[in-house]
């Protein structure tokens, strides 16, 4: 259903032929990418994956690298590392989160004026 409905947010940005609607749709775009960087930001849930990884990259139940979890826990860690997870101060993390939202809405303006001329 997120995937549907970041489509439903942002294809407007890009085609609609009313300027106020590729407006708005540029403002919920950012709105929605914030959502979904803020979730993937929860040192909480980060400190949990960790726990469940091994040195050697297996879960603690023992299933292997082909396993279906172990690679989406894994590709959840990248992400969560990514967005400062693992900086143990608040501060860092807050900050990177600020500098991905500023570069987010950035990238949106930038293809915003692609889109209008």
């Amino acid at each position: 259903h997120a995937s549907a409905a970041s489509a439903a947010i942002t294809l407007p940005s890009m085609v609609h032929a009313d300027a106020s609607i590729r407006k708005a749709s540029n403002h919920w775009k950012n709105e929605f990418k914030g959502m979904f960087d803020e979730a993937l930001s929860d040192r909480e849930l980060y400190d949990i994956l960790v726990k469940w990884q091994t040195v050697d990259n297996k879960n603690v139940r023992g299933a292997d690298d082909e396993d279906e979890d172990i690679r989406f826990q894994r590709n959840i860690l990248k992400i969560l590392h990514r967005n400062g997870c693992s900086l143990e101060s608040t501060f860092s993390r807050t900050v990177i989160q600020q500098k991905r939202r500023k570069i987010e809405e950035t990238c949106t303006a930038f293809c915003s004026a692609i889109n209008e001329q």
